[in-house]
């Protein structure tokens, strides 16, 4: 029970409401008539192959959960975007609530919402990898739903979920797809049923990482953790090397908290293509 609503399964888009990381940059400055920015409805966004493989840059038109038809439309350029690339098809979904509320995604997934909300970043798993590999993103980014999403910033979860043991666990107790040979990780088989070691829980890292350690649970987690950042510092190194590539943000994504964007530096372009795994 501890292990619960901490794993989620992510959101179902339904629709094209994808939009290139430059024009989602170059929307964020633009006025509405309401005078709220585009950047409360404009997410970076992460899917399996973005963990395993290179990043993308993909953004998304996030509407979220309850906003009605007409407000959404008061955000100029992503209404337009959603309009235009999204209703048709939803127009023709066998499911009313899909055709009715075109402008939001399938499946908004409020509780996975609700549980990264307050985090400044959490991690994410792909839920279909022959190994179980897991990654940080900012809490801004919005997880496909062909990503698992743990909602914790313990670097001591992130390294108990690297661990053999979890990984051998996982593969065991997962379900498959294909021809039975791709593993897929499900909250409810792989997370929830795992034995985090005593006074480990995901849930305890989310207090003991604020207090002093003074006991031994302390002092362990606060060596995973170590090494969970060292193992995590030279992944991001390789994956974005910083003779290769510029970390940048604009004025608006800065004030609302989005995360900085590598960037190839000039000539770098293929060297960088080259590095993703």
């Amino acid at each position: 029970m501890e292990n619960a609503g901490v794993c989620y399964l992510c959101t179902k888009k339904g629709g094209n409401f994808d939009v290139p990381g430059w024009l989602a940059h170059s929307w964020m400055a633009m006025p509405n008539p309401h005078g709220k920015p585009n950047s409360e409805v404009l997410r970076p966004w992460v899917n399996g192959t973005d963990i395993v493989k290179e990043r993308h840059g993909k953004w998304i038109v996030d509407f979220g959960t309850s906003i009605t038809e007409n407000d959404a439309a008061l955000y100029d350029r992503p209404f337009a975007h959603v309009l235009e690339h999204v209703k048709p098809e939803r127009e023709k979904n066998n499911r009313e609530i899909r055709r009715l509320y075109w402008w939001r995604f399938s499946e908004t997934l409020p509780a996975l919402r609700k549980a990264i909300a307050s985090l400044s970043r959490y991690i994410v798993s792909p839920r279909v990898s022959k190994y179980r590999i897991f990654s940080w993103r900012n809490g801004i980014v919005m997880p496909d739903d062909g990503v698992v999403a743990i909602a914790s910033d313990s670097n001591t979860t992130f390294g108990i979920l690297h661990s053999r043991f979890h990984e051998l666990w996982s593969l065991r107790l997962c379900t498959w797809m294909g021809q039975g040979n791709d593993p897929r990780c499900t909250p409810t088989t792989c997370f929830e049923t795992f034995p985090f070691p005593a006074g480990l829980t995901p849930r305890e890292m989310a207090d003991m990482e604020t207090c002093a350690y003074d006991d031994q649970s302390a002092n362990v987690a606060k060596a995973i953790a170590e090494v969970a950042i060292n193992l995590n510092q030279h992944h991001e190194n390789w994956l974005n090397p910083p003779e290769w590539v510029d970390w940048v943000i604009t004025t608006e994504e800065e004030k609302t908290g989005f995360p900085k964007r590598p960037v190839a530096k000039p000539g770098h372009e293929a060297d960088l293509k080259k590095s993703a795994p």
